[in-house]
């Protein structure tokens, strides 16, 4: 791979869409839509937005460092994120929490830092995106970015707390999501 022009950090922003530099001011609140019930992914966008905050890094699932943090893969009400084996199958009902958030952001004008959360080490999904393949990884990521397509205000964001090389670990995986 690579690029095929001169990349240097130099300048490298984000800018909206009138051309303007976006400062990205982001609460990392990993767990939101597994941790949270509707009202309270309400009340805190509400507080991010009432403390200035423009924008939230949310990971749908896979928020697991210990036990305090529940299954991976269901949200506050017990739903479940995938119908079946994770990264694996269609998606389950707990969506509804991530689409709680989507929707409660986009009306309080914040941007969403969509990560796909792998987390440290085994803790969080990259065992199940591993032994899920390519091909569903690709599904997945599929369905995903087809339910949220119309939404202005997501950047896609992924978190991985590990050192994998290009072609092993999860990065076959999340090139596939991508």
């Amino acid at each position: 791979g690579g690029f095929s022009y001169p990349v240097s950090t130099a300048k490298r922003r984000f800018i909206d869409q009138n051309g303007k530099v976006y400062l990205l001011k982001t609460m990392s609140s990993w767990a939101m839509s597994q941790g949270c019930s509707d009202a309270e992914i309400t009340q805190a966008l509400e507080g991010l937005k009432a403390l200035k905050f423009n924008a939230v890094t949310v990971s749908p699932f896979g928020v697991h460092m210990n036990d305090s943090f529940g299954d991976r893969y269901k949200n506050k009400v017990g739903q479940s994120f995938f119908t079946g084996k994770p990264h694996a199958s269609a998606l389950g009902p707990a969506w509804s929490s991530m689409d709680r958030v989507m929707r409660e952001a986009t009306r309080l004008e914040l941007t969403v830092v969509f990560s796909f959360f792998l987390s440290w080490k085994d803790t969080g999904t990259v065992p199940d995106l591993v032994a899920g393949g390519t091909t569903n990884a690709y599904n997945f990521g599929k369905a995903v970015g087809t339910r949220y397509a119309s939404y202005p205000n997501i950047m896609w964001h992924v978190m991985g707390d590990f050192k994998w090389r290009y072609n092993e670990g999860p990065a076959p995986s999340l090139d596939a999501i991508f």
